[in-house]
Formats: C-alpha cells, structure tokens, sequence
C-alpha cells in the first residue's frame, strides 16, 4: 500500500508544469524577483507610497484610463511574459530532451510553464475589479478594460508563438532537412539515421513522465534516449537561435520606440514601460546566464567595475546637462575661492538695495488699490510631494485666492517651496500675470487645476525604458549645442504641453514682472549635492540668501559659511540668462532616480538634485529672506503672514511598537535618520520663525494649508501621476476643518 502511495505521488511529482516551477526556485531565483515585484505591486505592498500599484490598476494612456490603456499594458506584459519564457526555455530545454520529439516543442514548454504567468493574470484581474468598485466605475467599462488587457496579452502570446510554430524542428523535419551529402557522411561512419544508437545517460536531464500538450490533453513524454546527443542538441540549438531572433527584434523595436518619445501616441502607460524595463532586463540576465554560465556574477562584477573605471574619462557614461548652457567652454572650477569670489559684502549690498527697490512698489501697488499704508506681507511656503502637491498648490492657490477676491497674490511678495508645489504655485503665478497684462483668464477656473494635474509619469517611463537604459542616442539643439533626449528632455517637453505652453520662456523673462511687482518673487532652490549648498534660481540678483545674512558682527560672526550659489551670477559666462523657465523648476524637483541628475559645467562637476532633499516646505528660504529684510518689514507692513501649502500634517502619531525583531534593532539607528529627515526640516523651522517672532516689532502668523485624505480614503501617492480618485480627494481636502480655519484667519487679518 505504501508503495502504490509512493508511486502516485512520484508520478504526478515528474509532471512537467511542477518540474519547471520547482527548477525556477532552485535555479533562477533572480528571474523569480521580477514576478515578485509585479506580484507585490498589483496587491499594494510594493511602492504604494509613490504610487506604483495604481500605474497597474489605473493606467492611463493620453488623458484617458480605457480600453487602449489597457490593451498597451496587456501588450507589454505579454512581451514581458514571452520573454520570460524564451529565456527560461533557452536556459534549461537541454534538460528535457523529449522537447526534441514534439512537433511544437516551444509551445508545449511555454504551456507548461504558465503557472506563474496564469496566476499573475488572474491576481491582476481580480485587483482591476476591486480597485475599480472601489472606485465606483461601471460593470460594464470595468469588463471593457480587463478585454483589453486580456486581448492585448494574447496579441503578443500568440504573433510569438507563431513564429516559433513556423521555425522550431522536431527530430523528423530535423533528420529530414539534413543534406544527402550529410547523411553519406553519418552512414558511413556507421550511424542508423532512422534509430540512431542509445548513448550516456545525461546528468543533467530532469526525469518529466507527463506533459501538458498543446491540444491540452495529458501526455507520456516520449523516451528519446535512443537518439544521438548530437542530434537532439542541435534541434534544441536551432530552438535558441530562433529565440535569439526574437530577442534581436526585441531590442530592435525598442530603439525605435525611443526615437518616438517626442510623439504623444508613443508615450505608453507607465505601468508598459514598467514591462519593458522588466523585459530587457529579463533578457540581459538570461544573455548572461546563457554565454558565461557560472561565470556570470563574476563577468557582471567585472563589467561594473570596468565601467565605472572608465566613467572618470567620460567613456560609456551619460550625464543630464542644463539645456541652453554653454559646455563648450572650459568648464569653471568650483571650490572654495570661486565661491567666495562670487559673494562680496559690496555685492551683497547692491542687490539688497535693488530688492528694497522692488519691496518698495509693491507697497505702493498696495497703497494705490487697497490705500493700505502698511499692507500685510504674504511667503506663499509650498512643499513637494508630486502630482498631488503641484494639483494641491494650485486648487489651494484659487480656491483661497477667490475667497479673498483677488487679495492673496496681490499682498504675495514671495514664494518659496520644493520639487510639485513650486509647479503649481508657478502655473498659477503666470496666469496670474497675463491676467494683469489683459489676457482673457479666468484665474479660477478648475481647467487649470485640472492642467496641472495631467499625467507626467508616461513620458519619463517610456523615456527611462527605451532610451535613457541604454544611451540616449537622439540629440536636440539649443543655442547652437547639442543635448541628449533623456528623461530630463521627455518631462520638460511632457510639462509644457500639460501647462499649453505659457511657461515655455526663460527664466529672465520674469525679471521686468518680478522687479515692477506684478507678480510675486519666486525663488527656486534645488540642492548641490557634493556638499549640500543650495543653488538660488532667480531672475533677480539674490546674493544676500547665499549666507546668514549678519547686518553688523563685533565677533567672529564675519566667518560664517556660505552654503549656497547664486545660479545667474556663478554661471554668467555659461550661458546662464538663457535657462529655460521649464528647466529650473524641473532642477529644483529632480527626484532621485525618476530624474536624471543635472551637471553643471563645472569642475569637480557639480550635481543638481531636488529642493526638498535639504528644504521641502519652502519655510527656510523665506524665513532667511525675511531675517535680510526685517528691518525693512518692521516699518512698511503691519505684520507677515507665512502662508504654508503642504501634502501631509505636521504632527503624525508615533508608531506602536512594543516589541521589535532582531533586523529591526540593527536598521533602526540609520532607518530612523532618513525617516524622521523631514521631521528636522519641521523643528529648524520652528526655530527660525520663533526667533524672528522674537525679533520682530511686526505680528507673524503661520498659517497652514494642509492635504489629509477623508477618513476611509487612501493618501494620494507622492507621484507624477495621480488618479481621478485622488483629484477628487486633493478638492475635498480644502473644505477640511484646519484649512476653513486657516482661511478664515487670513480673511480677519487681510481686513485689519
């Protein structure tokens, strides 16, 4: 009885579906991680706070989430299952020579390795009809979207596999399309082209009794010991050739997908070039498996190693340059004694008096409409966090502005603030403006806020999978240089057509609005990452924001660091006037990985990265502003109101951990650092408005504007592309019962 037990067990252990699974576990471990990462995102534990699940769950393709988006990602995915499967099968065929005797040996393997790819499907479908109940979307548009992903998974499952079906040889054809000289030659040296002699039992076969078939029925797999090696080894190499063929053309379509990144029609889903990405590395990793074998880790540890070797001579290695600047000339030594030769007292000086110039006009605009003498002054603090702080900052910005009739921007003097909010306080700031020269604007109509909030992540993605992977091969010239189309190039062109075009200008060209007080100060702060100084984007002369600004010192106070550069006067031989508008305020929200880093033309090369990795809310630059200008503020206005736009609420509730793990203790010191890395941003600025409270003759009022899902709703992700869901969220967010309050404050104290 035990044996009959035994027997079944092994025999239906040695099918051919649970071999391939239990050899994917034991040899290609790596491979499985990609199905684990898509796994973890489709179910929300992977990513969710930037937003990856929903790339899956709600892909949106031109504006739209519909059949197309759908029909692109199940496309891609079935590429990525393809090529999942020809890798594995170019891998390990050679351990199953009965592929040999079967009439469609790929067909069959790929049938029978369908396990994991079936089951994804499945999970995914599941998730779509979750996800879109939830979000309270029709049955029947629900059906519609998951045909098209089903529909586009088979277009590409079957135009592969009936290549394969045309090319791939079993045993007979193979033995049939050798040549008559070929065959003299084996039957003279004694070998029985119709039974050719048993040989040595290969070790590396695994022993498979039942098979999956094409026709979908259960099969023996046939015995093919009988054949010669060299026979069956040649059919399962013209098997890897064949796939090798469609890998090359893989690859082949890919560039040519890149060189269309310029074309709305070819900016895919992000969740498409998330399987693209996956797909060719799949590719490269079943490339190396398959050349060097064993030999791999060591051949890609090499390989890194050479590469970054020759990167120091600017071999084999893409850097992101500023568009429009001059690289041409030497580049402009950055250290110490250009820092300080570019920060003089005199200097300091002049551009203080040019800015008390412009403070000066605005208090006179004020006079003139309001007949204010001594106006309120508004910092506009604006935080990062994305799509949903730029779509944030902007409905904040109307909604408060229309309440106000108009009075919020007119007593803004300034706006400061990191990476999406300082999107959406620009696009409002320039429709402001035209508003003023006379343009027909509506400066409160939801279009806008709707403008800002339009999908950015598909451009980068199809950018980063078909072309900035690799090398960005396409070029485009401004001012008379060349520059690569990177991702960098796909989010400033993918920005402006969001935005219709209005912020396509320089930066300058905000210098005449800013000096005559149209329109408020905006000033832009990513940060220099070698040794984390901040670089002041302005089309005004900013100095004075370079340093902590001391008036007089007796002390040793004359010493105090500079710990940021002026961009238009560090860079004036560079071409610095010139810097599209478009580009600062992508330098200034340049997030690490999704953006490529900006280099600058200088030597050691310094490197340009998003605001909010040193300030993200805005409050330290105004704050710093506002200590240069305090003497000022104490006599010309009747107190100082930071208006703050942020993503999240100040005070959060500690986690409850009672008990930690062992991983947990030895990650937590360094874990907690980078966690709680906003968290100081909070108390530095908690410090510096207490003491200009404590400086000022003027009242300051900290007023803030702040985003927290309703209760039952899931937070916005902090992504390039938000969900119509988390739209609606971001408006509902304002009539909360802290930002009615905060809007009722600044109403009493605009009317004082």
């Amino acid at each position: 009885m035990i044996n009959k037990i035994g027997n079944f067990l092994t025999s239906k252990s040695l099918n051919f579906p649970l071999q391939l699974l239990i050899l994917h576990i034991k040899k290609h471990q790596l491979m499985l991680v990609l199905w684990l990462i898509l796994f973890a995102s489709i179910f929300k534990s992977f990513g969710t706070h930037y937003g990856v699940p929903y790339l899956f769950l709600d892909p949106e393709y031109r504006n739209r989430v519909d059949f197309y988006s759908f029909l692109i990602v199940g496309f891609s995915l079935g590429g990525f299952i393809m090529a999942w499967q020809i890798s594995f099968y170019m891998l390990n065929s050679y351990r199953f020579n009965f592929l040999a005797s079967l009439t469609h040996p790929f067909v069959t393997f790929c049938l029978n390795n369908s396990t994991i790819p079936l089951l994804f499907i499945i999970c995914y479908i599941f998730q779509i009809v979750r996800f879109d109940s939830i979000q309270g979307m029709e049955k029947g548009i629900i059906l519609i979207n998951i045909i098209g992903l089903l529909l586009g998974i088979l277009i590409h499952i079957i135009a592969t596999s009936i290549y394969f079906l045309f090319f791939n040889k079993d045993v007979n054809m193979f033995l049939k399309s050798i040549k008559e000289k070929t065959k003299e030659k084996l039957i003279q040296a004694n070998i029985n082209l119709d039974i050719l002699p048993e040989k040595k039992t290969n070790n590396n076969q695994w022993m498979i009794e039942t098979y999956l078939s094409s026709g979908f029925e259960w099969k023996l797999a046939r015995d093919v010991s009988h054949y010669d090696p060299w026979v069956v080894k040649n059919i399962l190499r013209s098997h890897h050739y064949n796939a090798f063929v469609v890998i090359i053309v893989s690859f082949a379509s890919l560039f040519f997908f890149g060189s269309f990144i310029e074309n709305p029609f070819f900016r895919i889903p992000a969740a498409s070039s998330v399987c693209l990405l996956f797909t060719t590395t799949m590719v490269i990793m079943a490339g190396l498996s398959y050349f060097f074998g064993d030999w791999r880790f060591l051949f890609i540890i090499a390989f890194i190693l050479s590469l970054n070797y020759f990167s120091q001579f600017n071999l084999f290695v893409y850097r992101s340059r500023v568009a429009g600047m001059d690289y041409q000339r030497p580049p402009l030594p950055y250290n110490q004694s250009t820092i300080e030769a570019n920060v003089t007292r005199s200097k300091i000086m002049v551009d203080i008096s040019d800015t008390k110039a412009i403070l000066d006009k605005w208090k006179n605009n004020m006079l003139v409409k309001y007949g204010q003498k001594k106006p309120k002054l508004i910092f506009i603090c604006t935080g990062g966090g994305g799509s949903k702080s730029a779509y944030w900052t902007n409905h904040v910005l109307q909604k408060t502005d229309k309440a106000l009739s108009g009075a919020l921007f007119d007593h803004c003097m300034v706006i400061t603030g990191a990476s999406g909010g300082m999107l959406g306080a620009a696009y409002y700031r320039e429709l402001y403006l035209r508003k003023k020269q006379g343009k027909p604007i509506d400066l409160y109509d939801p279009k806008y806020t709707e403008d800002i909030g339009k999908d950015l992540l598909n451009a980068i993605m199809a950018a980063g999978a078909s072309n900035d992977i690799f090398f960005p091969w396409k070029t485009h010239q401004v001012n008379g240089q060349q520059f690569r189309k990177d991702r960098a190039f796909a989010f400033d062109l993918h920005f402006n057509e969001n935005t219709e075009g209005i912020l396509n200008k320089r930066v300058m060209d905000y210098q005449e609005p800013e000096k005559n007080a149209l329109i408020p100060l905006m000033l832009m702060s990513p940060v220099i990452t070698n040794d984390h100084r901040t670089l002041f984007i302005s089309p005004q002369s900013v100095s004075y924001l370079t340093k902590p600004f001391v008036l007089s010192s007796k002390g040793y106070l004359d010493y105090i660091g500079i710990d940021g550069i002026e961009f238009m006067s560090y860079f004036e031989d560079y071409n610095a006037e010139k810097l599209n508008f478009i580009t600062a305020l992508r330098m200034q929200a340049s997030f690490p990985y999704l953006f490529p880093t900006v280099h600058m033309p200088t030597v050691p090369i310094m490197k340009i990265m998003d605001a909010g990795l040193k300030e993200n809310y805005g409050l330290g630059v105004a704050t710093r502003f506002y200590n240069v200008f305090k003497n000022w503020i104490d006599e010309n206005t009747s107190g100082v109101i930071f208006m703050q736009i942020r993503t999240d609420w100040k005070f959060v509730e500690l986690e409850k951990q009672e008990n930690t793990d062992l991983i947990s203790d030895m990650i937590n010191p360094l874990g907690n650092i980078y966690a709680n890395f906003m968290v100081e941003q909070e108390y530095n600025n908690d410090i510096a408005l207490s003491m200009l409270e404590n400086m000022s003759k003027t009242d300051i009022s900290y007023l803030p504007f702040a985003y927290e899902p309703a209760k039952g709703e899931e937070e916005a992700a902090m992504s390039i592309h938000i969900t119509e869901r988390d739209k609606t969220n971001l408006r509902t967010a304002f009539q909360n019962d802290l930002n009615q309050e905060s809007l009722n404050r600044l109403k009493k104290l605009l009317t004082r």
